[in-house]
């Protein structure tokens, strides 16, 4: 049985192998493998009556693709307040690793770099920040570090970028019945500020820890003559990024600072930043738009951190407290302030999300106005965060918000 099986084996086997012998003598394009692939490339036509023939196409031997050119190694950037940070991550992309030490819900103004944070700074390529008036703990981190990290400071803050403030050297006559509402703001609160960020600011080195008591009109031999210069910031707004064409400027040393630092990646750098300057002109014409018209030309907020912007937009602002917010006036001055906002007739006072509203809601309940926010961006809250809000969309908030305290019309084409 098993013999009778091997030889049906056999027979089908032979009979294979003449099936194929008969085909290839019946088929003369039947030829070596090196002939099938010539026709294609010489023949001008199919001879009349020859049977049409399609080559088999065999597999394309395509090369593997090249993977995209990354940097060996990223740019290692820290950064220190929130639009610093929003700032070099639009510009720097893919191309950089970004250290925020100012994290989410961290009040900016009160922020001391830890041992960790040092370390951080000390493991960057590049530390990014806006200007010592505001993180005037940079110089001490970057000697902390000796020099091993490139700093790159955004804001230029001259004379001429001073809190606009006509202070006629009357601090100490505590003239709280002006017929002039300004000359009470610039003369009544900015003693108040500025002694107070003068202290804050440098109590290491001026030792004025021991005089935060005499709250409202106590330092006019500080501030009657500027003894100070520039070099306590005291008396200078470092809120310029509210402003985006000052902005713009800040995101063009950003820009310049990571070419620098990484020379391959410079048309990206440039390409992201061109995207981030148009962004900030189409937000500099909607706030140009949206704040014409107005019934007001003065807000009340709750801390002074908004000078660039009003002074941009042609408005007046009136803080509840100075440019430092945790220094608050006395009960003078906040009288005095309930008087400007029932003069002007003043509805509403804008409060930052994160500096409280204790102050403003005394105001508020004393004077019939409601509270709006006004965000100065130093710092993005947990929830916004969460939310995917980001610089542009609290700015909007802060136009609508800015829009309804000044009770503005808009121009006639506004974005």
């Amino acid at each position: 049985m098993r013999l009778r099986v091997n030889r049906i084996l056999m027979l089908v086997m032979v009979l294979a192998v003449a099936a194929f012998s008969i085909a290839c003598a019946e088929s003369p394009a039947a030829t070596s493998p090196a002939s099938t692939a010539t026709p294609a490339a010489t023949s001008t036509g199919t001879p009349a009556g020859a049977p049409s023939q399609t080559p088999t196409a065999e597999p394309a031997t395509t090369a593997e693709p090249t993977p995209t050119a990354e940097p060996e190694q990223k740019l290692q950037v820290a950064t220190t307040i929130y639009p610093v940070t929003y700032f070099t991550q639009r510009v720097g992309g893919d191309r950089i690793d970004v250290t925020a030490l100012i994290a989410p819900g961290v009040e900016a103004h009160d922020f001391e770099p830890t041992p960790g944070d040092i370390q951080e700074i000390q493991a960057a390529d590049i530390l990014i920040y806006n200007h010592p008036a505001f993180e005037a703990w940079v110089a001490d981190a970057l000697e902390a570090v000796g020099g091993d990290v490139t700093a790159v400071q955004l804001a230029d803050l001259p004379s001429d970028a001073e809190v606009e403030h006509d202070h006629n050297d009357e601090h100490d006559d505590d003239e709280h019945g002006h017929d002039d509402e300004q000359a009470l703001d610039d003369e009544e609160a900015h003693a108040v500020e500025q002694a107070h960020d003068d202290e804050e600011a440098q109590a290491v080195e001026h030792g004025h820890d021991d005089e935060h008591g005499d709250d409202e009109h106590g330092h006019d031999d500080e501030h009657g003559d500027d003894e100070h210069g520039h070099d306590d910031h005291g008396t200078l707004d470092p809120h310029v990024w509210l402003d985006p064409i000052e902005a713009i400027e800040q995101v063009r040393r950003i820009r310049d600072a990571l070419a620098a630092a990484d020379p391959e990646g410079e048309a990206e750098y440039s390409g992201n930043a061109d995207a981030l300057v148009a962004d900030l002109n189409n937000l500099h014409d909607q706030l140009s738009g949206s704040l014409q018209n107005c019934t007001h030309n003065t807000i009340i907020v709750s801390h002074e951190a908004y000078g660039h912007m009003a002074e941009r937009y042609g408005i007046e602002q009136v803080g509840l407290a100075g440019i430092q917010p945790e220094f608050e006036p006395g009960p003078r001055r906040i009288a005095a302030i309930a008087d400007q906002i029932r003069q002007l007739g003043i509805n509403h006072i804008l409060v930052e999300p994160m500096g409280g509203s204790q102050l403003a809601e005394t105001v508020a309940a004393e004077t019939g106005a409601s509270i709006l926010p006004l965000d100065p961006l130093e710092s993005l809250t947990p929830d916004k965060e969460a939310a995917g809000e980001d610089y542009f969309s609290v700015m909007e908030d802060n136009i609508q918000s800015m829009v309804t305290a000044l009770d503005c019309q808009g121009s006639q084409s506004t974005n």
